[in-house]
């Protein structure tokens, strides 16, 4: 291989390690627009690093951290799934709706119920506070359940092949889960 070839090579990874960072920094912004741009950069990575592993050599860098980044995302996809039924399970077993029951009293007595934001909002903002007082906790587990684990997961193989692809580095195992 030239080195001309091993350099453009090195920056074709680099570049799709700038675009999966991209990916990740984004989807932790509280955002709609932040995730919906996260979830489009992944659906482009994913195929792209499919492609580009297909056309380069079985044994070359590009196919190398093309099918680390490509396994970071499937199992990625499968931690993020499994803390969100994990989060989700906690939430819905512990979650005590007692406080809101003075809101909902209205309704159970037959009252019209409004359907709009603002509506919505003005029969439920006398119990929110207690609501929240007395969740927290369960949604703040809930949430790092849901958030942490894919997050660590990605992020830690994330800066290990980006280090590596910066030195020209390969991958030992690049299908490895971990």
């Amino acid at each position: 291989m030239t080195q001309h070839h091993a350099s453009d090579e090195r920056n074709t990874i680099l570049y799709l390690y700038g675009f999966f960072g991209l990916a990740v920094l984004s989807s932790v912004i509280p955002h709609t627009l932040a995730a919906v741009i996260s979830i489009v950069l992944i659906l482009l990575i994913l195929p792209l690093a499919y492609h580009l592993r297909r056309k380069a050599d079985a044994e070359s860098l590009l196919a190398n951290h093309a099918t680390f980044i490509i396994c970071t995302i499937w199992v990625g996809s499968f931690v993020a799934v499994a803390g969100l039924l994990a989060g989700s399970t906690v939430l819905l077993l512990y979650i005590d709706h007692n406080p809101l029951y003075p809101c909902l009293s209205g309704i159970m007595d037959g009252h019209p119920v409004p359907m709009d934001g603002p509506g919505l909002h003005a029969l439920f903002s006398p119990c929110l506070g207690d609501y929240l007082s007395k969740n927290g906790t369960i949604f703040a587990i809930s949430g790092l359940l849901a958030i942490v684990p894919p997050l660590a997961y990605v992020g830690v193989r994330y800066v290990r092949g980006l280090s590596r692809a910066a030195k020209g580095h390969r991958l030992a195992h690049p299908q490895a889960w971990i």
